[in-house]
């Protein structure tokens, strides 16, 4: 009995963890330009289920909120099954998202996951239709024009899983007249070199797993460990190009499952741009440390060791790590050729090192240099206290004419 309610708390411990973890130390997805705001997510609460977007100005003046589909009162999907918000942009004048909830039977016994398309317009959730998968299966949508979406898949091909030419990239589309939402087909994965391995789930996981940056007229996707990246076009739902910012990664490296996130940071640029800040290679490549696994590895052994010590230990790993390998490489990708470029100098504001990992985050503003450092803790302190555009009324003039369409400042 003791062992296994040791068990139980090292497992609860670990939740706690590595969910604290990844808000005080990870990147939080990419941001979004909208107009002259930019779009993040934040998470007062420190949960997932609190998940909350939020535009802010070039000072991070919060200057619209909006909760996620799952903290909608008015909404015709049962709560339980939209507890969990994911893959949320902005396209057309909508936040389109995906949720989830908890598993569901059908009538023969068996499980289901519900997935919940919904968008944010006029001040409000709107329901767009549902699409229903195994319990372990996980989805992100992409929106694209004529109703359409983007579908990632993390670990089969949706249309038909045993064929060949498998791909974790679907098409599906709203019906607005029956609010269903239907897979049309599967798009080519894309990376040629990885054909050979593409029968393996991991290799779904690495789309799944990959940053998403959103540009008015592309869907950039950006892999944290490997460097692989896709563009997809939003007017047309297809594959424009694909390949890996890095030269010196190979198959055989990705087919092992790629490196501890020598992606450092990525957000777009207002002017439709692709920033990426990341490791250099000779370095990620031969120092291979994984604070997160060594984390795991040493709940593992001390399961009853305090949170706030192995926090500690954890923040000064990563510091290590940074320490190993202190530099910054800066690439640029251009969504509408598919062009990556190595840049010579960091952008402005920028730097080329890591300063113990202090550097390793920052945002984009909108006169095109960069905010080095930046998180978004002030912005989830600004959230608690109400301290806003929305109270200020000498803010509230200059923002008014930048807020996205549809709002209400």
């Amino acid at each position: 009995m003791l062992a296994r309610l040791s068990k139980i708390l090292s497992i609860l411990l670990k939740i706690q963890l590595l969910s604290i973890s990844v808000l005080a130390f990870a990147q939080s997805e990419p941001g979004q330009w909208i107009n002259e705001l930019y779009l993040v997510e934040i998470f007062p609460e420190g949960s997932a289920v609190s998940r909350t977007f939020v535009f802010v100005d070039e000072k991070d003046n919060i200057c619209l909120k909006i909760m996620n589909v799952g903290k909608s009162t008015d909404f015709p999907v049962a709560y339980t099954h939209r507890l969990y918000s994911f893959s949320s942009y902005w396209h057309n004048d909508a936040l389109y998202s995906l949720a989830s909830g908890l598993d569901e039977k059908n009538q023969n016994g068996s499980l289901f996951k519900r997935w919940t398309f919904a968008k944010w317009q006029d001040d409000k959730w709107h329901f767009l239709g549902d699409y229903k998968t195994g319990t372990k299966q996980i989805l992100t949508a992409i929106p694209c024009d004529n109703d359409r979406f983007i579908v990632i898949s993390n670990k089969t091909d949706l249309t038909n899983d045993n064929r060949s030419e498998r791909s974790p990239f679907h098409i599906m589309s709203a019906t607005s007249d029956k609010k269903e939402i239907r897979l049309n087909s599967s798009i080519d994965y894309g990376q040629d070199d990885l054909k050979n391995y593409m029968s393996h789930p991991n290799f779904f996981k690495l789309a799944s797993l990959s940053y998403i940056i959103m540009t008015d007229k592309y869907a950039t996707l950006l892999n944290r460990k490997t460097g692989l990246y896709w563009i997809f076009s939003l007017e047309k739902a297809s594959l424009v190009k694909s390949g890996n910012i890095f030269k010196s990664v190979t198959p055989e490296m990705i087919a092992k499952g790629g490196f501890p996130d020598p992606i450092l940071c990525v957000n777009p640029e207002k002017n439709g741009t692709i920033l990426i800040a990341a490791q250099e290679e000779r370095f990620f490549i031969n120092e291979t440390g994984d604070a997160t696994e060594e984390l795991n590895k040493m709940l593992e052994d001390n399961p009853f060791m305090p949170l706030e010590d192995a926090h500690k230990i954890y923040g000064r790993r990563l510091k290590e790590l940074a320490d190993i390998n202190p530099f910054i490489i800066w690439y640029r990708i251009y969504p509408e050729n598919g062009k990556v470029e190595r840049l010579i100098e960091p952008p402005e504001g920028g730097t080329d090192l890591r300063d113990g990992g202090k550097n390793d985050r920052w945002r984009p503003m909108p006169d095109g240099s960069v905010q080095m450092g930046w998180n978004t803790y002030n912005l989830e302190n600004s959230y608690k206290t109400g301290q806003s555009n929305n109270t200020k009324a000498e803010s509230k003039k200059e923002t008014n004419e930048s807020a996205p369409p549809n709002s209400k400042l």
